[in-house]
């Protein structure tokens, strides 16, 4: 039996959440700390934040991680901005995961991420996407994952500091997509074994009801678990207190 993958809570997510853009635009550390406590009392064992860059947003994150400093929340840290990363990981001495670098990203950037995970010696999630684009098929995901890895390595980080993010569209716009994404968590973690891999799961049911989106998440995430996965970003309420196992997934 696979082990059950990490469950990361994504509802502090700027671009996905109205009402945690709101409340962390407007200060209102109250309820950002209801909003944290809820997801860990939901059964989170991290917590995705989701923050975007440029000199408003650096302003604001600082005050975000200076404000919560005390707290021992686990965060990932979730960004395109290798400041905003910085901010995070000089400010809040509980990060568990950097999220992410990606292969098509300017070599500044990418480096500037690997510095910052090496530095602090935190994990660093790397996305399958390259100057192509996103890696659609599993040879293309595993091919991104290869030489992610292999950057990764050359710049000094441990086997164990590396995760692979194989990325999921939504089902309803690309229905063979999942199926590439789920094989190719398993061909990860048969061809790159010691390299852990993260899916943000409620990718897949983007655009659905709420009633079909609990089913989907947690039939794709029982179908990932059975493959590996290792880390899943998701909607809590919606997953837990769902067990993970093979027996699950036939019975799905």
């Amino acid at each position: 039996m696979n082990p059950t993958p990490i469950l990361i809570g994504e509802q502090l997510n700027l671009s996905g959440s109205r009402s945690f853009a709101a409340t962390f635009h407007s200060r209102d550390w109250g309820a950002v700390r209801s909003l944290l406590q809820s997801q860990m009392d939901a059964g989170a064992a991290m917590l995705d934040v989701c923050l975007m860059g440029g000199e408003d947003q650096e302003t604001a994150a600082t005050a975000f991680f200076d404000h919560f400093r005390h707290l021992q929340y686990p965060l990932v840290i979730d960004t395109t901005s290798e400041d905003v990363m910085e901010i995070a990981l000089t400010r809040y001495p509980f990060i568990s995961l950097l999220n992410s670098a990606n292969l098509a990203r300017p070599v500044a950037n990418c480096l500037q991420m690997c510095t910052l995970a090496r530095e602090f010696k935190i994990p660093l999630v790397f996305g399958c996407i390259d100057g192509e684009g996103l890696a659609a098929t599993c040879a293309r995901k595993l091919d991104v994952a290869r030489r992610s890895v292999d950057y990764a390595l050359s710049q000094g980080l441990e086997p164990e500091q590396i995760v692979i993010d194989p990325l999921v569209l939504p089902a309803l716009t690309d229905p063979q997509g999942v199926a590439e994404t789920l094989q190719a968590i398993a061909t990860i973690a048969e061809k790159l074994p010691g390299i852990r891999t993260l899916l943000a799961v409620s990718n897949v049911s983007y655009g659905m009801t709420d009633t079909l989106r609990t089913r989907v998440d947690r039939d794709f995430l029982s179908r990932a678990t059975v493959n590996g996965l290792s880390f899943a970003i998701v909607n809590i309420t919606r997953v837990h207190p769902i067990l993970w196992s093979p027996e699950l997934h036939h019975q799905i």
